[in-house]
Order: C-alpha cells, then sequence, then structure tokens
C-alpha cells in the first residue's frame, strides 16, 4: 500500500496511475488504472513448463484475462458513479454493483467459464446463466456481503463462479477505502472484514515485513511475524510477554559495572538483538 495524494492508502497498481478519492468516496484518476500483466504472463509461463498442470492453468490465464477487462471497464465506471449516492463501506453490494454494472457483465463470464472451464464448473456456469436477472443479482449480491467471511457455508461452484468474477471489483472498491488506524494486530481484514488468504513476505530492512492478502479485496495489512493468524488475542498476549521477557534480559545484560573488564569479542551483540526485536515490534 502506498499513500495517495491526500493522504489515503490505496494499493501500489492505482498510486501509480496517480488515483485518489474524492471526499464522497468516488474514485478520480488523471490516467488508466493498470491490471498487474504479471498474473497472466505467469499462468502461461507455468502452463508450458508443467504440462501435467497446463489445462487449468491456460483456464486461470482466459480468466485473468477476462478480468483485466472487467478491471478496466469497472475503473471507468467507479470513476462516473451514481448521482447522488456514495458507498457507506466496502460491502456496500448496492453501490459497487451498480455502478460497475456488473449482471449484465455476468453473462460473458459465464460464456466464457462454459467453453474454457472443466466439466462439472462448465455445467455450474450453464445452470447459473439459466436463472433469472434477479436471482442472478441475489447471487453476486449474497458474495458480496459474505465473500471472504462465511462464503464457505455455500457450494464450491457457487463460491468460485461469483468470486472470481466480482474480484476485480473488489480490489478496486479496496482503493476507494481507508483504513482506520490499528489499536492492535487485526486478525481479519481493516477494509471489508474478510478472513485472510495468504500471508507476503516483503523485503524491510535487514529482515522481511509480514503481512495479509485479504481473501475478498486483496488488500494487504500488517501482521506481526511472531503471531499465529489463527489464536487471536490470546497469541498476541503470550508474544508481548515472551518479548517483554527477552528484552528485560537483554537490557540487564547491558547494566554491566564500569569495573568489568570489558569483552570484545560480541560486546555490542545484546544491544544489536535489542533493536532488532524493537524494530519488529513497531
Amino acid at each position: 500500500m502506498r499513500p495517495g495524494a491526500d493522504g489515503v492508502s490505496v494499493p501500489a497498481n492505482l498510486a501509480s496511475c496517480a488515483w485518489r478519492t474524492t471526499p464522497h468516496g468516488r474514485l478520480c484518476s488523471r490516467s488508466r488504472p493498470k491490471y498487474p500483466p504479471s498474473r497472466i504472463r505467469r499462468a502461461d509461463y507455468l502452463a508450458g513448463r508443467h504440462p501435467f498442470a497446463a489445462e487449468i492453468l491456460r483456464f486461470y490465464s482466459q480468466i485473468a484475462k477476462f478480468q483485466k477487462r472487467f478491471y478496466l471497464e469497472a475503473a471507468k465506471d467507479l470513476a462516473k458513479p451514481p448521482r447522488g449516492r456514495s458507498p457507506y463501506s466496502l460491502r456496500d453490494a448496492s453501490y459497487f454493483l451498480d455502478a460497475a454494472n456488473t449482471v449484465p457483465k455476468l453473462a460473458s463470464f459465464l460464456s466464457l467459464v462454459e467453453q474454457t472451464g472443466p466439466p462439472p464448473l462448465a455445467a455450474a456456469a450453464r445452470d447459473i446463466a439459466k436463472l433469472e436477472t434477479t436471482s442472478k443479482r441475489s447471487l453476486l449480491e449474497a458474495y458480496w456481503d459474505l465473500g471472504g467471511k462465511n462464503d464457505h457455508l455455500s457450494g464450491p461452484f457457487a463460491q468460485f463462479i461469483p468470486r472470481a468474477f466480482l474480484q476485480p471489483l473488489a480490489e478496486l472498491a479496496a482503493g476507494t477505502q481507508s483504513a482506520a488506524p490499528a489499536l492492535s494486530t487485526q486478525h481479519t481484514c481493516p477494509l471489508c472484514g474478510g478472513q485472510p488468504m495468504l500471508g507476503v513476505l516483503r523485503q524491510e530492512g535487514d529482515g522481511g515485513k509480514r503481512l495479509m492478502l485479504c481473501s475478498f479485496c486483496l488488500h494487504e495489512w500488517d501482521f506481526r511475524r511472531c503471531l499465529d493468524i489463527a489464536m487471536g488475542s490470546a497469541c498476541e498476549l503470550e508474544c508481548e510477554l515472551v518479548l517483554s521477557r527477552m528484552v528485560g534480559g537483554l537490557v540487564a545484560s547491558l547494566n554491566v559495572s564500569p569495573r568489568e573488564p570489558a569483552r570484545t569479542a560480541g560486546r555490542n551483540q545484546p544491544l544489536r538483538v535489542a533493536r532488532r526485536i524493537a524494530r519488529r515490534r513497531s
């Protein structure tokens, strides 16, 4: 995440495109946002290198190409949202689904899945394509409300199709929101409340910074490396106790009498360790 021109944190791929958020939560840009091209290139590269997984990787490549088109179209739509309306949160399904005109675009996605997807998934896409418009809308709204939180309650195909279809819109919508200051380590996404999909290590200083990637909007947020994502606050309290004992022991080892002979070998090692721990805690 990078700070935008108005201080609002936006994804790196949007910040590089001069996006900003108005006081009404609307997206404005001076240049077109860019869909990360590495996703498509990576899928095509792996499909050629690993024949045993080529079928599913080529299918993903087709999905990613659709998502790229949808991403760019939705970016234009969100830059000109419905008049007199603004989202109350990232989970405002009515606002974002209407602003991006999602229901008519769902038909082309279902057709793509029918043509390129595995047989069971293609059959599920055909069944959804036969639904009435109101039912399709309800399917998208249900996923937007529950995606990343309780979407495991639905079947795998009913979960995959709206997830793959709406992922570009959710990623763009995350750029319209700013996270409130965190008072403690957050175990769910600070923007939408979604569960983390995976952890990410990014280089920072002499080590690596750990972040969590949201399974719904792909927002990244800081997460301390010593914590277990599944343990919650109990693990955080235990970590605090262990770190406080370690720092206390290191500080005590530094309080050496001036008359004690200096040890040249490793005399600064405790101080370096203490500073490293302090950096991780911050």
